[in-house]
């Protein structure tokens, strides 16, 4: 086959057979007729693609019919013209009048949901999509070929708004629309403008972006799926049940193929969802292909033709083959469940799921109840960790009260708690924090939570205090008025920032470790040691909860008064950031050589973990 500029005497022809082939012949095009618009009397099917290729005198449009041999002139026919989606209008107004007559019908019951037959075209299930948005119903269209079909829903709480985006593309074929989720945005902190702060620091690409459940949903989820389908998930299979994807990449760009004429305005209402944006989805069918389970949702846009989340998968199969079930069962409404979850993005260094504390749904403590709930805890955990602290000490035990006291001020009681969230911290600060947004971001990638949270400070974070938020700020305007840190750096500090004080009373671990019946004090202050326990100091170092917080690879505990060790630090820079926060803490003069001796203490401890707090804190420190 030679290139189409050539003439047509110097091209070599084409087998029959191939030509049949490769050659569109329209249905009722054959024969005579007056050709269609851009064609040729006369003209073959191979010579009018070869011309159309090149882009002279090219129609794309139907006629009515073509000269015997094909690629007539043709006059414009009465299918799609090819100049964009097919119109509504080309449904004959009969068949529309039958269709609207119905949902109105529908609009007018009491039934939940409105299943129509597979048997409407393409077409059709576009305009009751439009109609149904007019009504202010949701619809979702699901399945495959000829299983493929339309449910339209009526909102819970009465009819639902129609969503702007699809006023705005004049209503779209396969996405249903009036969506019933309750959308709730974010509050405008620090951190919770979506994409806009994302884009700015460097987490990688966007491999996808979905609704994520939370973890409630996803275990009623599966809990749902075990009644649903009749012999439930096998126990050999991987079970997902966590996301609904909604588009391949970014919310903003996203590069899920979609050949459907719907396409462009799925992305328009793609682009309106914000990262961090909490949905109530509800599961209204069920969808099984022998190797894959899934269920279809409603309530939340979707480049997926049947938006669902994979449940479980058979072993070796990939998640992916869920968009390949044709068959898509619906659901009473009496067995539909609601799932909730948030808009999110995978792919780079994000974390895999939001963390705990971004949910709005969370409700933490109020500050009063707060702070003594935690005074409780620190309490109880700070007598276990003063017996083990006075088992230790064998022959050395004090012998009166006093000497109890002070063994247990210098080497039992914590002094910092490091029970504020860093990232209520950073959106505390506000402005006055550089980067804050990368900042924020960063922690959201890297932080995780202590692992013993009694309380649920990291799930649940409460405001920070007062007097913690005006000593950050006194110590963030030193540090930054020297030299500008790096977001990492910075980070690394505002974790070593995000502590109060432990206010517990070495009167009140005393009058513990009496009531535990591990002490008993005389009248004349003599000290007698009746049960201190077989747990060993080492042992007990956690049992004062949040003394410790483990974040980006380091781990922060308490060593003497004011100061903090790292250990098993990653880098230096994490040993660096630390360290310049204890130092300011120390103030004084000297903030140089201040600044040395806490770097030395930071990395003599990252170097030497399997020190004893006190002897590195003494092998680093002598001087």
């Amino acid at each position: 086959l030679k290139p189409f500029w050539l003439k047509t005497s110097q091209r070599l022809p084409l087998p029959a057979p191939l030509t049949a082939g490769i050659w569109p012949v329209w249905p009722g095009t054959m024969g005579k007729g007056k050709g269609g618009k851009g064609g040729k009397p006369g003209e073959s099917n191979e010579d009018a693609m070869f011309r159309m290729m090149g882009g002279k005198d090219s129609g794309t449009h139907r006629g009515k019919g073509m000269e015997k041999g094909g690629g007539g002139k043709g006059g414009k026919g009465k299918g799609w013209s090819g100049d964009g989606p097919p119109s509504l209008e080309e449904i004959p107004e009969g068949r529309r009048k039958v269709l609207s007559d119905q949902l109105e019908a529908f609009v007018g019951g009491s039934d939940a949901q409105f299943e129509l037959p597979p048997t409407l075209t393409g077409l059709e299930r576009k305009f009751v999509h439009s109609r149904a948005e007019g009504l202010g119903l949701t619809s979702q269209s699901f399945g495959q070929g000829r299983d493929r079909y339309i449910c339209v829903f009526r909102p819970e709480g009465g009819p639902a708004a129609p969503a702007e985006a699809a006023e705005a593309s004049g209503g779209s074929g396969e996405l249903g629309h009036g969506s019933p989720a309750a959308e709730r945005e974010g509050n405008g902190d620090v951190g919770q403008q979506g994409e806009e702060h994302e884009s700015e620091t460097d987490l990688g690409p966007v491999l996808y972006s979905a609704v994520v459940l939370d973890e409630a949903s996803s275990t009623r989820l599966q809990e749902f799926c075990g009644r649903a389908f009749s012999d439930g998930i096998p126990g050999d299979w991987t079970v997902h049940a966590d996301h609904m994807t909604i588009c391949v990449g970014s919310l903003t760009e996203p590069l899920t193929e979609d050949s459907r004429s719907v396409a462009d305005a799925i992305r328009k209402q793609t682009a309106l969802l914000k990262v961090r944006q909490e949905l109530d989805l509800k599961v209204v069918s069920t969808g099984w292909s022998g190797k894959v389970m899934a269920v279809g949702v409603v309530g939340c846009t979707s480049c997926n033709k049947n938006p669902h989340i994979t449940v479980a998968t058979a072993p070796q199969v990939q998640p992916r083959q869920s968009n390949d079930i044709r068959r898509w069962d619906m659901l009473p409404p009496e067995k539909q469940i609601a799932l909730h979850g948030m808009v999110w993005q995978r792919g780079g260094q994000r974390p895999h799921a939001p963390p705990a504390w971004i949910w709005q749904r969370a409700e933490a403590a109020s500050g009063t109840e707060g702070a003594q709930q935690l005074a409780e805890v620190v309490l109880a955990g700070t007598v276990q960790f003063a017996r083990a602290v006075l088992r230790g000490e064998k022959g050395g035990r004090p012998k009166n009260e006093s000497g109890l006291r002070t063994v247990l001020q210098l080497r039992a009681i914590p002094k910092r708690l490091y029970a504020v969230h860093p990232v209520k911290l950073a959106q505390a600060l506000g402005d006055e924090l550089p980067n804050g947004r990368e900042v924020v971001c960063r922690l959201e990638a890297d932080l995780r939570s202590p692992a013993g949270d009694p309380l649920k400070l990291f799930k649940l974070p409460c405001d920070v205090p007062a007097e913690v938020l005006q000593r950050t700020r006194q110590a963030l305007r030193l540090l930054v008025a020297k030299t500008p840190l790096p977001v990492s750096e910075l980070t690394l500090w505002l974790i070593s920032q995000a502590y109060c004080s432990s206010g517990v009373d070495v009167a009140g671990v005393v009058g513990g470790l009496t009531e535990a019946g591990a002490v008993r004090v005389g009248e004349d202050g003599c000290v007698e040691y009746v049960a201190l326990g077989e747990e060993a100091r080492a042992d007990a170092l956690g049992r004062p909860p949040y003394s410790r917080l483990q974040g980006h690879g380091c781990q922060l505990r308490p060593t003497t008064p004011a100061r903090c060790l790292v250990m098993g630090a990653a880098d230096d820079a994490t040993i660096e950031a630390l360290a310049l926060g204890e130092a300011q803490e120390e103030g004084g003069g000297g903030g140089v050589r201040r600044l040395m001796h806490a770097r030395t203490r930071a990395l003599a401890c990252a170097l030497a973990p399997s020190l004893s707090r006190s002897r590195a804190s003494m092998h680093a420190c002598s001087r």
